[in-house]
């Protein structure tokens, strides 16, 4: 059986990891975590997915949009592997945007596909690039410190324990807490012995700003072995706002679905799509390549039902292509202007599953 590999992402302004290990089950939930008597909330969700399966390798950028006045918070990435970091293109999230748009013009197309269109989008700087980690390993109160490395405006620290009580106390002795409910979320994942990152604001690079949290950064790049995706929403309901809009770019063998969500565009790239998108999309380009298929799924959770239990990207039931047509442009995070979306890695949640007997109280998969 393959080893299971889950990448849980809490994040809030810059947070990004890779993973590399032997393939199973992946992915990314974002949900920030601020200190005690502060207010940080997750207010949308992004993901940019590629499963080679192939290959079987996952590559993930995951976005979050939170706001609040917490002037430091943490971001918790549970993964079964020792992550390393990455920066991604800071156009990353307006291509994918513009190139599932829905159609408002008549477009010049001579293969017959989907094609893309364009306009304009700007996002934030708070990555700068900086990846790395150190060699640390030492023993701290039940958990051991694998290592510590610098990811933009966050310092993250690379951690392990199997015993839920021991994360839970490593977090609360660094001002960090979370309700008694949240607590329990951690530990199925604590019990599988998962590796957790522990990502804490670097205020000396970023500081809150008068208004509170509102802002963008630059997407960073998860990368590591995989062959199928889990959308852990449990994790997603912490520190939600009570209406929550997440979007999936998923690219992919075939198209995608997700349960619940709907879907705004799907296409396979042709020869000659693949060639325009290097001049209009080169970003996305190194994603979505010439024969793969691209399918943009969105969802707003407005009831904490919806949380109850994991959901997986799956196939869909065919490979015809679709994109919306409509007299009026819509966005992700309708009616936010260029500084209200967070360019971050989102999950903002979602877990990359093995094909593996259900672990015990999860859903059954959809075959």
């Amino acid at each position: 059986m393959k080893h299971t590999i889950k990448t849980l992402l809490f994040a809030t302004v810059i947070a990004v990891i890779a993973l590399v290990s032997r393939p199973g089950e992946a992915g990314a939930v974002c949900c920030p975590i601020p200190p005690p008597d502060w207010e940080i909330q997750n207010a949308g969700q992004l993901n940019l997915v590629r499963i080679d399966k192939k290959n079987e390798m996952i590559q993930l950028i995951p976005n979050i949009r939170f706001t609040g006045n917490a002037r430091d918070f943490a971001l918790i990435v549970p993964t079964p592997a020792e992550p390393a970091l990455f920066p991604a293109s800071a156009t990353i999230w307006r291509e994918a945007r513009n190139m599932t748009a829905p159609i408002f013009v008549q477009r010049s197309n001579d293969d017959g596909a989907f094609g893309c269109n364009s306009s304009d989008f700007a996002t934030g700087v708070l990555n700068d690039g900086t990846a790395g980690g150190g060699d640390a390993e030492t023993r701290d109160d039940g958990v051991i410190v694998i290592s510590e490395t610098t990811v933009g405006a966050f310092q993250a620290t690379v951690i392990t324990s199997d015993d839920p009580d021991a994360l839970v106390n490593w977090l609360n002795e660094r001002n960090f807490t979370l309700a008694e409910e949240d607590e329990a979320k951690f530990a199925p994942l604590v019990e599988d012995g998962w590796f957790f990152t522990a990502m804490r604001l670097d205020t000396t690079k970023a500081q809150v700003p008068a208004q509170g949290w509102n802002t963008n950064v630059d997407p960073v790049l998860f990368e590591f072995a995989g062959t199928d995706f889990e959308f852990a929403l449990p994790i997603l309901s912490i520190n939600w706002t009570g209406t929550l809009p997440v979007t999936f770019y998923v690219v992919g063998d075939d198209r995608a679905s997700l349960d619940g969500f709907r879907t705004r565009y799907a296409n396979r790239i042709t020869a000659s799509e693949y060639e325009a998108m290097l001049t209009l999309y080169p970003s996305m380009a190194d994603f979505a390549k010439a024969g793969t298929f691209l399918t943009r799924l969105e969802r707003t959770i407005t009831t904490i039902t919806a949380f109850r239990h994991s959901i997986y990207i799956e196939k869909a039931a065919t490979n015809d292509e679709f994109r919306e047509t409509t007299t009026q442009q819509q966005f992700f995070f309708r009616g936010a202007g260029p500084a209200q979306l967070l360019v971050l890695l989102i999950p903002a949640g979602a877990w990359w599953r093995a094909r593996r007997p259900v672990r015990k109280g999860s859903p059954e998969r959809i075959a």
